[in-house]
């Protein structure tokens, strides 16, 4: 969950803080189209969907399935995602959840969540996937093109190769010691068993035969078909969760989005069981400030963030959860009258300890993300993840891909509103968000 926040801290260093770096650009545009994502590769194959007459959920979902060849430590077809997307012809917002969900034999009895780091980068780590249900049902309900075309460019980057990119060097470097305990993920990420300079043409062709077989089967040769076969038979061989039965009882779905006010923008963004509504409730606080005076006193701007940041994160803690399972106050919570009484809690003069704010009473890592945007002004923001760089570190046999270990999200108690349960979706901090 730490990593996670780290959507949101960006986010508001972005929005409220004085900075000297410039963000390093990693886009693709013409005079009417722009790709933005975490890989120049990825965003190539979004823009050659436009050529192609797509959509921008076409592109959004070619670069989606890219990132997770070339970028593999942020996300992948083992992992988890949510995307916001609006169409300009309908003046309509709308948000598919492909949330990851834990297996149904997950339990506190089998994992101990006082001590997560004996599992949490093993097999049992892993969440059911939501990644393929999820790109699949928004190029379905809202692309133009066949999946053969969308899914082409990552078939042809895992099977012919690509450079690796000092990123991905970088991360290979830091993760050595947890890929390397998968025999798989060894001989996938570092051949001769050695660490891949920048520069060095890397390949998955398990990847891409397995995003072939996506190609000719769908959603079911993922959740059904060859590939469950695949996943099943791994977690039996090393002492996983899933089942057949988790695979194919996955659904993902289309949710109405989350809007707020931030003074003159209208902001919209995902519901529970991601963050969206905590996003709210942090611009609800800080729309009381006058943020540029703010920024001209000396380091007041960060600590305002700081705070704010700690009553967001203790809420979301304790008062999201998954609408399937709870009853979320979605609408308290986002209000403005919510946020002045957050904001009271606020000491302008010293900093709290994070284990002495409360959440508030009624009475009663690691992700990556892309940008699309047309002329006409219909976008998509899609965040995608592992939850952890690299997930679990555990490539499928024979099947080249990631899982993620959103398993180690879920809180250590079973009291807890947003205790493990089977099929839950676990509470992240996924906010695609759009202005």
């Amino acid at each position: 969950m730490i990593l996670h926040r780290l959507v949101y801290c960006a986010l508001f260093a972005y929005l409220f803080l004085p900075s000297p770096l410039q963000p390093q650009e990693k886009k693709v545009a013409t005079g009417s189209k722009i790709m933005i994502a975490a890989h120049p590769l990825a965003a190539q194959a979004g823009m050659e969907m436009y050529r192609k007459g797509g959509s921008v959920v076409d592109v959004a979902v070619a670069a989606a399935y890219c990132l997770g060849v070339v970028e593999p430590h942020g996300s992948g077809i083992g992992g988890e995602g949510m995307m916001l997307l609006y169409d300009a012809s309908s003046n309509r917002y709308s948000v598919v959840d492909f949330k990851a969900v834990a297996p149904a034999g997950a339990t506190y009895e089998i994992l101990d969540y006082t001590n997560r780091d004996a599992w949490r980068r093993t097999i049992r780590g892993a969440s059911v996937p939501g990644t393929v249900a999820g790109l699949e049902l928004a190029r379905e309900k809202f692309g133009r093109l066949d999946r053969k075309t969308v899914l082409q460019p990552a078939i042809d980057y895992a099977l012919q190769g690509f450079r690796a990119d000092s990123s991905l060097v970088a991360n290979l470097d830091t993760y050595r010691q947890i890929l390397w305990k998968d025999p798989h993920s060894r001989q996938t990420f570092y051949p001769g068993d050695t660490l891949p300079a920048p520069g060095t043409l890397l390949s998955n062709p398990a990847y891409g035969k397995t995003l072939q077989e996506i190609q000719s089967g769908g959603v079911d040769a993922f959740y059904s078909g060859s590939i469950a076969q695949a996943i099943v038979e791994d977690m039996e061989l090393h002492g996983g969760l899933m089942t057949m039965a988790d695979l194919r009882s996955y659904r993902a779905l289309v949710r109405e989005p989350l809007s707020g006010e931030y003074r003159d923008y209208t902001v919209v963004t995902t519901p529970p069981p991601c963050g969206g509504m905590h996003l709210l409730e942090a611009l609800g606080m800080l729309k009381f400030f006058d943020l540029e005076e703010c920024r001209k006193q000396d380091g007041f701007s960060y600590h305002l963030v700081a705070e704010v940041c700690k009553l967001m994160f203790r809420d979301e803690a304790v008062l999201n959860g998954d609408p399937d399972f709870a009853d979320v106050p979605v609408g308290a919570v986002s209000s403005n009258a919510y946020a002045f009484e957050r904001l009271m809690n606020i000491e302008l003069s010293r900093a709290q300890h994070p284990a002495q704010v409360e959440a508030g009473d009624f009475g009663g890592g690691h992700t990556t993300h892309l940008s699309v945007m047309d002329m006409e002004g219909n976008a998509v923001a899609l965040t995608t993840t592992l939850s952890s760089l690299f997930g679990t570190g555990h490539s499928v046999d024979g099947g080249g891909f990631l899982l993620n270990n959103e398993m180690q999200n879920y809180p250590p108690s079973p009291d807890h509103p947003n205790a493990l349960e089977a099929h839950k979706p676990v509470v992240t901090s996924l906010v695609p968000t759009m202005l």
